[in-house]
This record gives C-alpha cells, structure tokens and sequence, in this order.
C-alpha cells in the first residue's frame, strides 16, 4: 500500500500536475511559478493538464491491481499515452520558454489554480514500450 501511495505521488510530481486547489506556492528547486493568463495560453495548458489526468485514470487503478509497473502499465494504454505525447510536443513547440519552468494557471471553469512541468511530462511519458 505504501508503494502504490509513494507512486500515486511520483507520478502526480512527475507529470508536474498540482492540482490541489492551489497552485504550488513553492516549487522545488527553487523554481518560480511562471503565471499564464492569456486565454490561448490557459486553453493549451489545461489541455496538457487533462490528457495527463485522462492517463492517470487508467495507468494508477492498472498498478493498484498489480497488472504491471507504471510503465508496463501506460504502455498498455498507448491512445492514451500517445494523446500526452502529442499534447506535450506541441506545447513545446508553441511555447518553447515553458521547457524549464512550472507554470501556473487558473483553470476558467473551476477557478482552481493548476501547475505542470511540460519538461517533467514529456520526460516521464517518453517511454520505450515493448512492441507487442
């Protein structure tokens, strides 16, 4: 149980989500929280934040099971998998000065403040999948 706890925390720090209500105040390493504001800028962020999320859903009940390692897991789920990759790469590519930062938005629905490392998500879903 301790395992599976200390993993549903890797992967949520991992994939740089903070979606606890708040944004995360004090990032680690000393990182500054980099707001965005600009509409376009929220809509592709929250994009990134919801395919990660979409990943979550299947990849943590997958380990909570015992079916298979985090990895084995999200490699079952390659639609999934693929949908962040995509949506990762094309934020980096819209939005090359967000690699090294944790950027902080308001979510315009909710009102809840969220964070993601792109650089953490497209580390974590860069993943060598055995061909099956």
């Amino acid at each position: 149980m301790l395992r599976l706890a200390a993993l549903s925390l890797r992967l949520a720090f991992a994939a740089g989500l903070a979606a606890f209500g708040q944004a995360a105040h004090s990032p680690p390493g000393g990182v500054q929280p980099f707001v965005v504001t600009e509409p376009k800028a929220v809509q592709a962020a929250e994009a990134l934040f919801q395919d990660v999320q979409a990943l979550a859903k299947v990849v943590t009940p997958c380990v909570s099971t015992g079916k298979g390692t985090p990895i084995e897991c999200a490699c079952r789920y390659p639609t999934q998998l693929s949908q962040v990759q995509r949506s990762a790469r094309e934020l980096q590519s819209r939005f090359p000065d967000w690699q090294s930062k944790v950027v902080n938005w308001t979510e315009p629905v909710s009102k809840q403040s969220r964070a993601i490392s792109l650089e953490a998500v497209l580390r974590q879903s860069s993943l060598r999948c055995p061909t099956r």
